[in-house]
């Protein structure tokens, strides 16, 4: 099993951040993402549990499920199609930090491909770390 574990701290409240980082169809305003498209959506939230988001971008489309859904601190998603991993498990957690948030991102998976892990975290890292940053500054931008 492989482990990605990012932290940024986001000078806005959390509620702020929540809502942000929810938007599953906002994404592509703070990722590398072309389109996000839930469908199904959730169920009381349509960016919550039971939402599927393809995810479309330079590759092939990323397909994942919310599965845990507790704001305004943590979501849970697994991955359902699009990448060379199985067993995923995606973690979001929002705590408040006075004035501002830390948001802790962690992933973990397990390659389909033997010897393709260290790839795979590298990419992640760069990756997730880059659209953490791109929220942090969309986010302070706007307030």
């Amino acid at each position: 099993m492989k482990r990605v574990e990012l932290t940024e701290v986001i000078a806005a409240p959390i509620e702020t951040v929540w809502a942000a980082i929810t938007d599953h169809e906002g994404m592509s305003e703070w990722s590398p993402l072309k389109r996000v498209v839930l469908d199904p959506k959730g169920a009381p939230d349509s960016n919550g549990l039971g939402a599927f988001r393809h995810m479309h971008g330079a590759g092939p489309t990323i397909v994942e499920e919310v599965t845990e859904w507790s704001p305004p601190t943590r979501y849970v998603y697994k991955l359902r199609a699009g990448a060379p991993i199985r067993d995923h498990k995606g973690v979001v957690e929002l705590r408040s930090e006075g004035d501002a948030t830390r948001v802790l991102w962690t992933i973990q998976f397990v390659p389909k491909i033997p010897g393709t892990g260290f790839v795979i975290v590298r990419v992640l890292c760069k990756v997730i770390g880059g659209m953490l940053k791109n929220l942090n500054r969309n986010i302070v931008s706007a307030s």
